[in-house]
């Protein structure tokens, strides 16, 4: 076996995965803040165009819209991803830590569960969008509806 062991094989394995993982989370964090900004950045324009200049970008609450439904996703990723999200948080505070382990592990499943069961639902609504036209824009109502299963998907696969 010229001097390698099998367990470095999966430690290297183990740390391939865990930068991948780094790399995607830093990915999904980046598209999160810049998307953040753009919110920030639309609905100012549109506030200071409405009644600042008394002429409302028509257009600019479409792109809200479709920003906040990003926003929401990738923030849940992210949170989901950091163990900051509302996983019976105030249910575990006072428990002992095999109490908190197994509800832990519970929790995890009952999540993965649920990302799971609104996977394909929300692929089939993509598809269903798809073929409409959105506002303002008249741009697909896909740029819209993708956000639903890319959330649940990202948030699963970490």
């Amino acid at each position: 076996m010229h001097g390698v062991s099998p367990i470095s094989g999966v430690a290297g394995a183990a740390s391939m995965t865990e930068r991948v993982e780094s790399l995607l989370l830093g990915t999904v964090r980046h598209a999160a803040g810049a998307t953040l900004v753009a919110v920030t950045c639309v609905l100012f324009c549109g506030v200071v165009a409405r009644y600042g200049l008394g002429e409302p970008l028509t257009w600019s609450d479409d792109i809200a819209s479709i920003l906040f439904l990003w926003l929401g996703m990738l923030g849940t990723v992210v949170a989901y991803c950091r163990l900051q999200h509302m996983r019976m948080g105030t249910l575990m505070a006072g428990r002992s830590p095999t109490t908190r382990g197994v509800a832990a592990c519970l929790g995890l499943i009952a999540e993965l569960s649920l990302f799971g069961a609104l996977l394909m639902p929300a692929i089939q609504h993509a598809a269903d969008e798809a073929t409409i036209s959105a506002g303002t824009l008249g741009q697909s109502g896909l740029w819209r509806s993708l956000a639903m299963p890319v959330g649940p998907a990202a948030g699963a696969g970490p």
